[in-house]
């Protein structure tokens, strides 16, 4: 009978059935993690275009003053343009884009820009969250030659606000 019972003890053994199994129920799925990204640009700060003294019925006189300029990596077709305010013009939105102006002492001016070369930013990781795409916009203007403008004293300061607008 000693026998006959180690025989089932031994039989049950081998199959699991006498101490139960400490093993954990597995169970998973997968999923996906989605967004959707909305691209944009930004404009840094864009300092005055401040021009030199002009003196009336002389040569021109240039200035120049640049933007920052931060767009989502990769961007394509990033276009600008001037405001077209009271006694402003601008060219067609332009990779370049180009406009005039008569500031508040009657003077009119010409803005011209050059767009520098695109430096690409950092794709994201899992330590850092990347950057964008950046250029810089440099806004070069120019006083007409040979203007009166307007003045009743002996100089007379001119301004005018300008907005420069990105379209993409």
């Amino acid at each position: 009978m000693k026998r006959l019972m180690f025989a089932i003890a031994t039989a049950f053994a081998a199959q699991g059935m006498m101490v139960p199994s400490a093993s954990a129920a597995v169970g998973s799925a997968n999923f996906n993690v989605t967004a959707t990204l909305n691209s944009a640009c930004t404009v840094g700060a864009i300092a005055d275009l401040a021009f030199p003294a002009y003196t009336a019925f002389t040569a021109a006189v240039v200035g120049s003053t640049s933007a920052l300029i931060t767009c989502t990596r990769t961007l394509a077709g990033v276009l600008a343009e001037f405001d077209t305010a009271a006694d402003a013009t601008s060219s067609a939105l332009a990779v370049t884009p180009s406009g005039t102006g008569v500031m508040t002492n009657r003077l009119q001016y010409t803005l011209t820009t050059v767009k520098g070369a695109v430096a690409g930013g950092a794709d994201a990781t899992t330590a850092i969250i990347g950057g964008g795409d950046t250029f810089t916009y440099t806004i070069n203007g120019s006083i007409t030659a040979n203007q009166a403008g307007t003045c009743g004293v002996g100089s007379c300061a001119g301004t005018q606000t300008r907005t420069l607008t990105l379209n993409f």
